[in-house]
């Protein structure tokens, strides 16, 4: 049992923390929407009693339509999301359940009727491969064996999805999709006092200095560098980046700050 606990912690803690992030997400986005809704109702309080608004109210009443419509579907679709992250947590749970009278048995003293203990230690041994595979790239061989096994609802997939993205796209030199997963992410970053964030908007400082945007560079270290910062001593690696500011384009891969020109920076990144 002590085995089984060690290799499927990751099993149901991942889709609960999926979960646990989607319904505070939902919460925000719902919360807006009823804001919204709340705020043209009470113009349209307001116009009822005022007669120089009363002209407004058919227009008025067509705004909050379509807030209660957009707040339908807004809430359909989160539902649907959690629902489907609902079914997996369950198909997990089912499945670690079945090895709780088989996981004492020794494989040495497996028969023939140990059928159901073969099968399942199969299955999670198809999800380790998978999931190996996952981490190091190999993401068509995990699709593969996945379709091949039925493991997708024991899979993170979707985690691993997510991190393809990203990290294509910052092999790609776009910052954008990983951006978005430090703001979605924000809490846990600075829990552990990532420095994920800070290196991307280094990075953006520097693509801003290399089309020779000085003071647009300035302006985002600004507002976003000095607020992705998780620890004092990396004020010494501002004051060194900001000497990139004395050099012109053309001078850029001569100077002693070649280092953050180079592309190599970009795959530096996405390896993280």
């Amino acid at each position: 049992m002590e085995e089984v606990k060690a290799l499927e912690y990751e099993t149901l803690k991942v889709p609960y923390e999926v979960l646990n992030k989607k319904f505070r997400t939902s919460q925000r986005i719902i919360d807006k929407e009823v804001s919204q809704v709340v705020s043209v109702c009470n113009l349209i309080e307001n116009s009822r009693a005022s007669e120089e608004l009363s002209s407004e109210l058919p227009a008025l009443i067509a705004n909050v339509q379509e807030s209660v419509k957009s707040l339908s579907e807004r809430a359909k679709e989160c539902a649907a999301n959690q629902k489907a992250l609902g079914v997996t947590i369950k198909e997990r749970v089912k499945h670690l359940k079945s090895c709780a009278s088989l996981s004492d048995i020794p494989m040495s003293r497996e028969t023939s009727e140990d059928s159901e203990v073969s099968s399942w230690r199969q299955s999670r041994m198809n999800r380790l491969i998978a999931e190996y595979f996952l981490m190091n790239g190999y993401y068509e061989s995990a699709r593969l064996l996945i379709e091949a096994t039925d493991v997708g609802q024991l899979t993170n997939v979707e985690v691993f999805n997510t991190a393809r993205v990203v990290e294509a796209a910052l092999r790609n030199k776009n910052a954008s999709p990983c951006l978005a997963w430090c703001s979605e992410n924000k809490s846990k970053l600075k829990k552990i006092k990532s420095s994920l964030e800070f290196n991307l908007r280094k990075q953006g400082f520097v693509e801003l200095v290399r089309l020779d945007m000085k003071l647009e560079a300035l302006c985002y270290a600004k507002e976003f560098i000095l607020n992705a910062m998780t620890d004092h001593t990396q004020y010494k690696e501002l004051e060194e980046l900001a000497g990139i500011l004395a050099y012109s384009p053309e001078n850029f891969m001569l100077s002693p700050y070649k280092k953050y020109f180079e592309d190599e920076r970009w795959n530096s990144l996405a390896d993280v």
